[in-house]
């Protein structure tokens, strides 16, 4: 299995894995926190320096340079392509918009074609001052030819059209800060994901309102401390959803049981991620395994995964790679 890893360092790690992990190369990408792969087309944000850069993705998963382009706004966090490959949607944590930028057939990131400033959409919370004083943009998905954006500083989850304009708002608890979605495979659900309030909100898709209660990501227990949550995912067979807590005492795995119908059922279990603040996981459905990039430890954990069960356990695996912040599976989008 092949995957790419990247973040706050210089550089993308093309990596595989066998018997044991290892890094076959390294690409320049200085601040690439998130990494999306459309087709033959492996697409990075750079953070810091607001700009996006493109690679091709040859036979063998190596990566070749194509472009890089500037995205109109401050730290750029979260991409996703439109289903043709033509439109690439970026969301801009400090900027609080999200940018669309023009994709040439050849992977070549184009001229941007609008800016949509979330402050002309809602007011900000103000409910964190220090974080919520302005729009800070999380996630900007395409979904079904529509925009799917949270705004941490908006307290809101929005849908937005293809021109850019407000089609649906949810809001979310006062102060929790959305940060990611999960859309569950089979049914109109998403899970989304508030990083300051540490709560798993199960959203209906169709009309956008909230499916019961929230769930907080953290145990029942004097000792789980506030902090903030970071990736949320859903298991190969939709029958989890998995959420990333980052924090001193708080590093770890959250595991949610999903009823049939796709309602979350309980918080099975928090399990320790041998390492600190746990930007991002994905699933390995090949190995059946979880890789987890702990961005201060420098290096991404390894976990077994058991689909019937919800278990997950460290194998005391790991890479080292330099603050890490997204993994993607080779050859998945």
């Amino acid at each position: 299995m092949y995957f790419y890893a990247s973040g706050y360092g210089e550089e993308i790690y093309f990596c595989e894995q066998t018997d044991d992990v290892k890094i076959l190369e390294k690409y320049p990408a200085p601040g690439a926190t998130y990494l999306r792969q459309f087709g033959s087309f492996l697409y990075a944000v750079n953070e810091p320096s607001g700009k996006i850069t493109a690679f091709k993705i040859n036979k063998d998963f190596s990566l070749s340079f194509i472009n890089v382009a500037t995205t109109g706004g401050e730290s750029p966090c979260h991409l996703s392509l439109n289903n043709d490959g033509s439109l690439v949607y970026v969301a801009h944590y400090m900027s609080g918009t999200t940018a669309i930028l023009a994709v040439q057939p050849s992977g070549t990131i184009g001229e941007i074609s609008q800016i949509i400033d979330h402050t002309t959409i809602a007011a900000p919370s103000r409910i964190y001052p220090k974080r919520q004083e302005t729009a800070h943009a999380h996630y900007a998905e395409h979904i079904d030819g529509n925009i799917w954006v949270c705004d941490l500083g908006l307290d809101m989850v929005i849908v937005l059209n293809p021109e850019g304009q407000a089609l649906a708002q949810y809001k979310a608890p006062a102060g929790s800060g959305p940060r990611h979605l999960a859309f569950h495979p089979t049914l109109p659900i998403a899970y989304l994901l508030c990083e300051m309030g540490n709560l798993l909100v199960p959203l209906n898709t169709d009309y956008l309102s909230a499916r019961g209660k929230p769930f907080s990501t953290l145990p029942n227990s004097p000792t789980a401390t506030p902090t903030d949550s970071a990736a949320v995912r859903i298991s190969p067979k939709g029958q989890f959803v998995l959420v990333s807590n980052r924090g001193d005492s708080s590093d770890t795995i959250a595991v949610f049981s999903l009823n049939k119908d796709g309602g979350v059922h309980k918080l099975e279990n928090t399990v320790p991620t041998h390492g600190k603040c746990p930007r991002d996981f994905v699933f390995s459905p090949q190995n059946s395994q979880i890789l987890v990039a702990c961005q201060n430890s420098n290096k991404i954990t390894i976990f077994d995964w058991d689909e019937n069960t919800g278990s997950l356990s460290y194998t005391g695996g790991f890479l080292e790679v330099d603050k890490p912040t997204c993994v993607l599976i080779a050859g998945e989008s």
